[in-house]
């Protein structure tokens, strides 16, 4: 037992009558808030399979319920992701005699045997005392049984379910000499039979793969719980996308293909000033030439607020052979200056106006509006300079979880997979209206501004005043009669709440943030789902919202893989998960990044050879997510998080709290033990509305999931990103 040595987590804890919660959920939209529905599947195991349990539990000196319970344990552990679980268990039909709580930090690198020990010696296992009258929506949902027939021909009595007991997944097994027979009682309002009989299968591969002998000295995070069916389908079809072999021109030479042949017509709009295509790239060709001419080129930084100057320079500095590094000018001086250094003190292009507000001091700057003349005076003729698919076009800072920024390098190939896939997914045509809304730092200016400078449409630049209110940018998006936008999130969820009037629009993308609610079914324009972390190069996967054919679920999905890009849902093992099993995404593909700037030690972790023969590396995402029926992903939530806070899906009150009539925009966020609920309430809803509001959260939000406080703003702090600001909600 050299392992029980090793991990300092392992200790033995007294029974005492504190309470941990566990809920098995379903991503499933339930029939009915808080209904209940009882089903049932009937079972069994076969004689051989039933003897080897009965060798196994001699061989470790324990009883076959404690073999059952652990392997049971062990089932819920490889469907959630989750160490810590409590679990109802039954004396006899009618009565409850206590719950057991896993309290383990990690399961995973254990034999079966080490942890059915761990188990029976009472090792990060708590056995506390509950009665019927006890059961409470903060007890488990999940409950265990065993019962022994002496008869070959024993009829099995187990318990009746109803929905006062609030045990929604329920797993009775009866034992004989011959075979275990068995019934999974599950709540039909939140649980599918197809999903049921599917882990009812997955149940009886894991149980198999545990009394295997050449399995005995396996971690238990190898034993096997998927089918090579289910596994085939995974892996070959919705891990995989379609291949696409796009143009393999860049997009310098795609856009400079446009101005030939729309010159004249807009590319950008910004207030009332009006820039042709063929004007936006002598300007951009004049500045790449006076980048070429003061120094060896390389990386170039951009700090620059959203419209033509930024569109202008990080077409300059790819035309020059570089890579644009844009930074936000809401950062600070020392900012800055830190990621300025990580950048190697590359040349900075940015004007007086900015450098005058953060009061950068900084020896390498070119100034649009000072070196004008300068600048101008160069020839506005093309470099054509060639472009290999693996030089860097992009380094883009993001904080990540830590708040260190991180330069994310991303080359040419990536670049033109997004850009090309967008523009042929979106139909993106020389008549579209585009709105350009996106922080420049924010990785999302890529499908906002290169798609439409290689097709032929104009950009129309949203000034700051709109940029930070729904309301606003609704007000602009029909005032402009834009037909195409990406809006970030947070901004997008008040839009796609209810039908919209006087609007052009047809494609709204989304991403940034997990969305928390379906369009409104009379919207008159397709919303577009998209999810990527930048280390993938902008957008992984995607989903038409408005032409989504599972609307029985909880969440949208953020979908399936784009053009030439690959996705896993993977374990610690790297082994693929079953369908509704939350695990991490891996991501694969023309769209992986190089890694991150100066870090290699960082680029090994995140960055993996791939065990698929599809992609050469995956990227680990650290986001939580489970395939639906239909090979959509669902987020589930950051990995890390979900692990500190695994007992509550507060997404759950977010979806509750947007249903109802009054409520705009809803979060909801878990600080210690206690849930927190932030909303903002739609035009002309103000007294009265806390109160209804927490009388409709008592009748639709389980107990366990009821906020400790809630919170009504008349606005969400927000990001330069557009993101919700959580480090800025009010404390409570």
């Amino acid at each position: 037992m050299d392992k029980l040595i090793l991990k300092k987590t392992i200790v033995k804890l007294p029974n005492t009558n504190t309470q941990h919660s566990f809920r098995l959920s379903s991503d499933k939209l339930p029939l009915k808030e808080n209904g209940y529905c009882s089903n049932e599947e009937i079972f069994s195991l076969d004689a051989s399979l039933t003897k080897a349990i009965d060798l196994l539990s001699k061989e470790v000196e324990t009883s076959n319920f404690m073999t059952l319970l652990t392997a049971f344990y062990l089932f819920l552990n490889r469907y959630t992701n989750k160490t810590k679980i409590s679990i109802i268990i039954w004396h006899s039909e009618s009565l409850i005699n206590y719950q057991v709580q896993f309290l383990m930090d990690s399961v995973q690198d254990f034999t079966f045997k080490e942890l059915l020990n761990l188990v029976k010696n009472g090792y990060c296992v708590r056995f506390q005392p509950l009665t019927s009258a006890k059961l409470s929506q903060d007890a488990s949902n999940v409950s265990f049984a065993l019962y022994s027939s002496t008869g070959h021909n024993a009829a099995p009595r187990y318990p009746a379910i109803d929905a006062k007991m609030n045990l929604d997944f329920n797993l009775f097994l009866n034992h004989n000499v011959e075979k275990t027979s068995g019934v999974l009682k599950y709540n039909g309002n939140i649980f599918d039979a197809k999903s049921i009989q599917r882990q009812l299968t997955n149940f009886q591969i894991l149980l198999k793969s545990i009394v295997e002998s050449e399995n005995k000295n396996l971690p238990v995070g190898l034993l096997r719980i998927i089918s090579g069916e289910e596994e085939k389908l995974i892996i070959e079809n919705f891990s995989k996308t379609r291949f696409v072999a796009h143009s393999n021109k860049t997009i310098i030479e795609l856009f400079e293909e446009q101005v030939a042949k729309n010159g004249l017509k807009p590319a950008i709009i910004e207030k009332k000033a009006e820039t042709s295509y063929e004007q936006l790239n002598k300007e951009a060709n004049k500045l790449a030439h006076f980048l070429r001419s003061n120094q060896s080129f390389g990386t170039c930084a951009i700090l620059l607020s959203q419209g033509s100057n930024f569109v202008k320079s990080i077409i300059a500095v790819l035309k020059a052979g570089g890579s644009c590094a844009p930074l936000a000018v809401t950062n600070t001086s020392e900012r800055l200056n830190l990621l300025l250094e990580d950048l190697n003190y590359p040349p900075l292009i940015t004007t007086r106006t900015v450098l005058n507000k953060n009061g950068l001091n900084y020896p390498k700057i070119i100034l649009l509006d000072e070196d004008k003349h300068s600048i101008s005076s160069q020839p506005d003729s093309n470099l054509n300079l060639p472009r290999n698919p693996t030089d860097l076009a992009y380094v883009m800072f993001t904080s990540g979880s830590t708040g260190k920024p991180k330069g994310v390098l991303i080359e040419f190939k990536s670049l033109n997979n997004v850009v090309q896939w967008f523009k042929n997914c979106m139909s993106v045509s020389e008549e579209d209206r585009s709105s350009l809304i996106a922080n420049p730092a924010f990785d999302a200016h890529i499908i906002e501004i290169w798609p439409h400078l290689i097709t032929g449409s104009c950009l129309y630049v949203c000034s700051k005043k709109y940029r930070h209110n729904s309301n606003q940018i609704l007000h602009w998006l029909q005032e402009k009669q834009i037909t195409i936008s990406f809006i970030p999130t947070a901004f997008a969820v008040p839009l796609i709440g209810e039908p919209q009037s006087d609007l052009s629009l047809t494609r709204l993308v989304v991403g940034g943030e997990k969305l928390n609610r379906f369009p409104h079914p009379q919207l008159t324009f397709d919303v577009y789902n998209c999810y990527g972390p930048t280390e993938n190069s902008v957008i992984s996967t995607f989903v038409n919202l408005s032409s989504h054919k599972t609307p029985s679920l909880k969440m949208p999905p953020i979908g399936k893989p784009i053009d030439n890009v690959q996705v896993y849902v993977l374990d610690n093992y790297l082994q693929p998960v079953p369908i509704g099993a939350a695990a991490e995404l891996y991501v694969g593909g023309e769209g992986v990044a190089r890694g991150y700037l100066k870090n290699e030690k960082l680029t090994k972790e995140l960055y993996i050879e791939s065990p698929f023969p599809h992609s050469q590396y995956l990227y680990r995402t650290g986001d939580l997510v489970a395939w639906t029926d239909d090979g959509n992903l669902v987020y589930k939530g950051r990995l890390k998080h979900e692990l500190k806070h695994a007992q509550r899906d507060v997404s759950e009150i977010e979806r509750i709290l947007l249903q109802h009539p009054q409520v705009s925009q809803a979060l909801a966020v878990v600080k210690g033990s206690q849930i927190t609920c932030y909303c903002t309430l739609k035009h002309g809803y103000e007294a009265g509305t806390k109160k209804n509001l927490k009388t409709y959260l008592k009748h639709h939000v389980p107990q366990h999931l009821f906020p400790f406080a809630l919170v009504i703003l008349s606005y969400f702090p927000m990001t330069s990103n557009g993101k919700i600001s959580k480090k800025s909600l009010p404390e409570i």
